[in-house]
């Protein structure tokens, strides 16, 4: 699936001329910071969703799979005037990047709530 989203943004960086490495180095530096990356993983665990692996261990092969996408998909939400998320590249907007929240889940447990599978590690 991966494979296939940054081949579909290739074609479209081919088609709007946005220039791009047919085929980049996974060591090639990426602007989303290891810090960035570790918040982004504490956001998703907070959320209910167990890791795979620790942030540590898992970042190499995210920079390596980012690598073929995201100058294009920075490219792409600078030209498309995007809401300036976090992780989505740096854009002229006032205020800078506008951080996700999570909505208060007002549920009482075991009401539609799932629970969570016992942890593995």
């Amino acid at each position: 699936m991966l494979r296939a989203g940054f081949s579909a943004l290739r074609d479209i960086a081919r088609a709007l001329r946005i220039p791009f490495g047919p085929d980049p180095d996974p060591d090639t530096r990426i602007r989303l910071t290891y810090a960035e990356f570790d918040a982004a993983a504490e956001m998703v665990e907070s959320a209910g969703f167990r890791a795979e692996r620790a942030t540590k261990d898992a970042w190499p092969h995210f920079q390596g799979r980012r690598v073929n996408y995201e100058a294009i998909a920075c490219a792409l939400c600078r030209r498309c005037d995007a809401v300036p998320a976090l992780w989505t590249g740096p854009r002229d907007f006032p205020g800078g990047a506008i951080p996700p929240r999570r909505p208060v889940d007002r549920r009482p447990p075991g009401r539609g709530r799932p629970e969570l599978p016992p942890d593995k590690g």
